[in-house]
């Protein structure tokens, strides 16, 4: 009991208060930050899962923007969460119009660890900087939840603070339907994105609609679901350059932020359509050639330092080591890319990867384990890729113009690259 006082004692300090919501549990929620956003209403605009990318003319971003702007009143306290798009994007769009903001954190609150700051910055740290904003929170310090929980706690407190419910894209059989539907049996307003036709990602709006929520209409142009998604194209083998003596550097797409993007930049760019704010692999290039930089990373490398990839492989291998992975949910990368020279490249310090078990992890010095990538005799995938390393950032500060070659997957992209950048740019023989 002692120990508890204490802890009290020092949250109160903090500034950490509590709430209680609804009959079902938890009860009690921690809150920090401007509580004014409590006395007035609340409205939560939901959807279910989003894609990992956005896009944006993706249907269910557009909707969020039009209930924002036209079905959540003005003096309406927005709840909304973090860990997703959809509640990450409607509270940027609720800061972006000087809403209060309850953000639902899927975490214990900042104030209550010995860390009173927040760790991780990130998108967290942007709406606590908005002075509307209150942060609430189901949980406690040491409090131990399955990772699989937490996602549906979080959403059950959404739901619970707010006094009106409005949704977008709901699924069939999922926890946004079941918590919709649980607000329509106590008397909650729900309402509901109606599409002309149902979809997949609309199922749960027809199950909805049909348990009493009242329908919303929107404009036609903001209903009709996207089609910017395509197929991955597959590269053929023929190339009409040798690239043999070149290493190559190949791009990705970005889901979320750019490195060094705040997430409200992000989402800025995206609402704002911006050019490259869909961050496909071709606007991952430009943005390379725009800052002449390749940042290194460690994410997928064993070890601390971050490292830039290539590969020692020529476009006619393209084909092959082009493969999905399905751990990721991603290629491995897409045709779009750098070549520069091999011997220029080892001058700056890239050197192969060495491919081996875990032994020869140990046996390699501190200051070669960066070139290490596990393989085992079951398991060739990575080998196909003859992969290369290079220690930190590459910047073209001490590479000529005339010694990059850029790869698109297209003539009309490489005539773009030729006419903005003046490098060389070489399309990939593509099939549909």
């Amino acid at each position: 009991m002692d120990a508890a006082r204490r802890a009290a004692g020092k949250w109160l300090a903090r500034g950490i208060g509590i709430v209680m919501v609804g009959e079902a549990e938890p009860r009690i929620l921690f809150i920090q930050g401007d509580s004014s956003g409590l006395d007035s209403s609340a409205s939560a605009v939901l959807h279910s899962r989003t894609p990992k990318q956005l896009h944006p003319e993706d249907r269910w971003l557009k909707i969020t923007e039009h209930l924002l702007d036209c079905n959540v009143p003005a003096d309406h306290t927005l709840v909304a969460s973090i860990g997703n798009y959809a509640y990450e994007l409607a509270g940027y769009l609720a800061v972006r119009a000087g809403r209060s903001l309850i953000v639902v954190c899927d975490r214990v609150l900042p104030g209550m660890t010995d860390d009173i700051g927040v760790a991780d910055g990130g998108v967290l740290a942007e709406f606590m900087a908005h002075r509307k904003t209150l942060l609430a929170s189901p949980f406690l310090p040491g409090g131990k939840v399955a990772p699989r929980e937490v996602g549906v706690i979080r959403d059950g407190c959404v739901v619970a603070l707010a006094d009106m419910v409005r949704a977008g894209e709901i699924r069939s059989n999922g926890n946004m339907e079941r918590l919709c539907l649980n607000a329509i049996s106590q008397g909650k307003p729900v309402s509901v994105f109606q599409p002309d036709r149902f979809d997949r990602a609309t199922a749960g709006n027809r199950r909805l609609l049909d348990a009493g929520a009242m329908p919303i209409d929107v404009p036609e142009l903001i209903a009709k679901r996207s089609k910017h998604k395509s197929q991955p194209l597959q590269v053929a083998k023929t190339t009409a350059i040798s690239t043999s003596l070149r290493l190559f550097h190949f791009t990705r797409a970005c889901p979320g932020p750019w490195p060094g993007q705040t997430a409200f930049e992000y989402y800025r760019s995206v609402v704002d359509n911006e050019s490259g704010a869909a961050h496909t692999a071709f606007d991952t290039l430009k943005r390379i050639l725009e800052e002449r930089r390749i940042r290194g990373a460690n994410k997928l490398t064993r070890g601390p330092e971050p490292v830039v990839s290539f590969t020692g492989g020529g476009l006619g291998d393209l084909d092959r080591m082009i493969q999905w992975r399905t751990g990721f949910a991603r290629w491995t990368f897409e045709p779009y890319g750098l070549g520069f020279p091999r011997e220029t490249m080892m001058t700056l310090g890239a050197r192969p990867v060495v491919y081996g078990d875990e032994p020869l992890w140990k046996r390699l010095p501190k200051t070669e384990q960066y070139r290490y990538q596990v393989s085992r005799p079951d398991n060739r995938t990575w080998e196909r890729e003859k992969e290369w390393r290079l220690l930190g950032d590459l910047t073209f500060d001490s590479i000529p113009d005339r010694d990059i070659l850029v790869v698109v997957a297209a003539e009309t992209e490489a005539e773009e690259i030729r006419d903005r950048f003046g490098l060389k740019a070489l399309p990939v023989l593509i099939s549909e």
